[in-house]
């Protein structure tokens, strides 16, 4: 009986040896996950960026249909959502033919586990935050505009181009385009996407 107690008294503690050992595992398996989450981090902001083109298309098609009261997409930055409504009623979203609910397009921790971790970090949109259709379909606006998301370290824009058209801008690095502090600071964020909207709108 002593014995026995002797040797659980051994047994209850880990040597240095061990907890080196568990430490190790653990680096080796986060090192090794990363560039998953870098990849899932790139296909979740692709999916998002998809998604903004193609209701971009839809509220186009929607200001051709209904020429006397046009379409809009509103971007509410600060709830990483956006929505695409009317002109006369901006705040009140479209009802969505496919799901019969209001047009409304959730990023960030509310979305869907596609887009859960993109956040919506700028917009040059102007102090609506709002896209506005003419009745062919056109974006009225003074130059090209976009708006910007983020997941992770990796950023990308849809640059809506003055009348018509879109045009995607990837960059898988916010060090590398001069776009820091996205998050922090949306001022400088808004004023960076501009300069590379500016950049590109030759």
């Amino acid at each position: 009986m002593e014995m026995s107690q002797t040797i659980h008294s051994r047994r209850s503690g880990f040597t240095l040896v061990e907890l080196v050992i568990v430490a190790t595992v653990i680096a080796i398996l986060t090192i090794s996950a990363w560039p998953s989450r870098e990849a899932d981090d790139q296909a979740r902001l692709d999916t998002a960026l998809s998604r903004l083109e193609a209701d971009i298309e839809y509220a186009r098609t929607l200001s051709l249909t209904t020429p006397t009261n046009l379409a809009v997409l509103k971007v509410d930055m600060p709830n990483d959502r956006y929505w695409i409504s009317k002109q006369s009623t901006p705040n009140t979203p479209v009802t969505n033919p496919a799901t019969r609910k209001p047009y409304i397009v959730q990023m960030g921790l509310g979305g869907d586990a596609s887009v859960r971790d993109v956040k919506i970090v700028a917009d040059n949109l102007g102090p609506d935050h709002m896209l506005v259709f003419d009745a062919r379909g056109g974006t009225v606006t003074d130059g090209n505009v976009g708006i910007q998301f983020r997941a992770g370290k990796q950023i990308g824009a849809v640059k809506i181009l003055a009348g018509s058209g879109s045009t995607r801008l990837l960059s898988t690095d916010l060090v590398t385009t001069g776009l820091t502090n996205v998050v922090e600071d949306s001022v400088d964020v808004v004023d960076g996407l501009i300069g590379v909207l500016s950049e590109d709108g030759r």
